[in-house]
């Protein structure tokens, strides 16, 4: 459940998370000496997620079978109170919310005009203390809001101040409430196995990053094994890890995306690429669907081992090298 006594916020065309949430906890109770200006989120809805391919059978030789469950559209409602402490106060505010609702600002037209809605998530979950877990969607607009200049937009009176109701549609990239934090981990390279948990109620989406240790030039051929869930995948690295010449060069296998990337960072600089570099993976070799399932499916957690062998003689090299995963959180 959304906590709708914290701030929730929404990114605007540059970038910057919004608050519409603004009027909170007394202050939304009791309101107070003056008249109020701002936002309060009456109502927080997550709408259903039909099944795609679920219901779909297709024939097999003796019966029935079903294709796989792939989650469909999601629809996010939220019912907004907009209050000003003057007419033209109120009438800005609501404009702002309308600003916010574009569908696709310049700076998110490669997302396709996605972009972070935070807000924070009650638990009584013990993996999470604090009692709420900040959390985001990635949401674009459906609709510009609905904004009229009559009484039955608007209430209110000039010693009182002035409220007005709005609602709001996003639709989700994805079925998920994303953590707002990333966990990792470092994995050794002598092949052993550390046990990853995902406390989130979904499959959580996984990277695994590849450097030097300690920036240190390193030259020889490798051969990297990264085993997740025990499906391996073999990366053939060529090229020097670390500081090679003005650069800093590691490695990202992306399993969300499906991509390995080498990255390459300005030692003076600091700018950094990533270029995608598939042809590091030994064909046949594994593949690129691993994911870090949610501990509510799995008597352990999810293992994964990292081995690096020189690629000609396949000695085992178990030091000079770091290996991080990273994964994100999810609910439905």
């Amino acid at each position: 459940m959304i906590d709708l006594n914290s701030s929730i916020t929404y990114q605007n065309g540059k970038g910057e998370d919004v608050n519409i949430n603004t009027i909170i906890g007394t202050q939304a109770l009791a309101g107070g000496s003056a008249p109020l200006s701002g936002y309060a989120v009456a109502g927080f809805g997550v709408g259903p997620s039909q099944p795609i391919g679920y219901e779909d059978p297709k024939a097999i030789s003796d019966g029935v079978d079903t294709a796989e469950a792939f989650a469909g559209r999601r629809i996010l409602t939220m019912a907004l109170d907009v209050y000003g402490s003057t007419r033209a106060n109120l009438f800005q505010n609501v404009q702002n919310v309308i600003n916010l609702m574009r569908f696709m600002p310049k700076s998110f037209e490669s997302s396709d005009g996605f972009r972070k809605l935070k807000a924070s998530m009650i638990t009584t979950d013990t993996n999470f203390p604090g009692g709420a877990i900040p959390i985001y969607f990635l949401v674009r607009p459906m609709q510009v809001p609905q904004s009229e200049s009559n009484t039955s937009q608007f209430t209110g009176s000039d010693s009182l101040g002035y409220s007005a109701k709005m609602m709001l549609y996003f639709l989700l990239k994805y079925p998920y409430k994303y953590a707002d934090s990333i966990n990792e981990v470092n994995i050794p390279i002598t092949n052993t196995a550390v046990l990853v948990e995902n406390h989130g109620a979904a499959p959580a989406d996984l990277q695994i990053a590849f450097a030097s240790t300690s920036n240190t030039a390193r030259t020889d051929d490798l051969l990297v094994t990264i085993t997740v869930d025990d499906v391996p995948l073999e990366l053939n690295i060529t090229q020097t890890a670390g500081v090679d010449g003005s650069i800093y060069r590691s490695w990202l296998v992306d399993y969300k995306d499906q991509v390995v990337y080498t990255q390459e960072q300005n030692t003076t600089t600091f700018a950094t690429t990533s270029n995608v570099t598939m042809n590091l993976i030994n064909i046949n070799s594994g593949a690129l669907f691993a994911t870090v399932e949610p501990r509510a499916d799995r008597t352990t957690g999810t293992p994964i081992k990292v081995r690096v062998q020189n690629s000609s003689t396949l000695a085992d090299i178990t030091t000079g090298y770091t290996v991080t995963a990273y994964w994100r959180e999810t609910w439905y």
